[in-house]
């Protein structure tokens, strides 16, 4: 199932700013570019902070996309 929530960019995303950045440093425009992405592969991201993992958590939630970033 595609959401549309994944296309939306960055910028125009309601979230906290640290987690902007964060997103921004390392070249993330928008949701679904961010679910490519292994769990431990963004904690190993610039910048990366375990409050930076629970923002991206909950706007995941938020946007009914939580399922779609995996621990593989």
């Amino acid at each position: 199932m595609q959401h549309s929530a994944l296309k939306i960019l960055v910028k125009a995303l309601d979230i906290p700013d640290e987690l902007r950045t964060f997103l921004n440093t390392n070249n993330i425009d928008n949701l679904e570019s961010v679910i490519i992405y292994k769990i431990h592969e963004i904690m190993s991201m610039e910048g990366f902070s375990y409050r930076i993992l629970y923002q991206l958590l909950d706007v995941l939630n938020s946007y009914d996309c939580l399922d779609l970033l995996e621990e593989r």
